[in-house]
């Protein structure tokens, strides 16, 4: 799925689970827009986190290529060559699925953070447009 350099505005999807099971959800979707960026191997994404007024940013590395799909780590540290306040420390896996017949790309991860004291996990399911 050999794809260039992209920014893309996705409309997101976000659900809330446990740490110990990051893909089962506990928590009912919550809407929100993001940005997903890809530079060289490394894809971002920048949203809000609810109720702060701040971007927050989560970085991702590729990891593989398969068909059709490009499969990313997300990163609880940013590789040395970036700076970046917005940086929202995270682990966890996302795939990016190369574009549908009407050209939309989708995005979905599981990951979790400890950002907020202690660790939660959550769902990305991400479609552009």
């Amino acid at each position: 799925m050999a794809e260039g350099n992209f920014v893309v505005r996705m409309k997101n999807t976000v659900r809330f689970s446990r740490c110990d099971r990051p893909s089962e959800p506990i928590t009912p979707t919550v809407n929100e827009l993001i940005i997903v960026q890809r530079e060289d191997n490394i894809l971002s994404i920048t949203g809000q986190l609810e109720r702060k007024s701040r971007e927050l940013r989560i970085y991702s590395v590729l990891s593989m290529e398969a068909d059709g799909m490009m499969i990313f780590t997300i990163l609880d540290r940013l590789p040395e060559r970036i700076e970046d306040e917005a940086f929202f420390p995270a682990a966890g896996t996302l795939v990016m699925f190369a574009a549908d017949p009407a050209g939309a790309r989708r995005l979905r991860a599981t990951g979790m953070d400890h950002n907020s004291g202690q660790c939660r996990g959550w769902i990305f399911e991400a479609v552009e447009g």
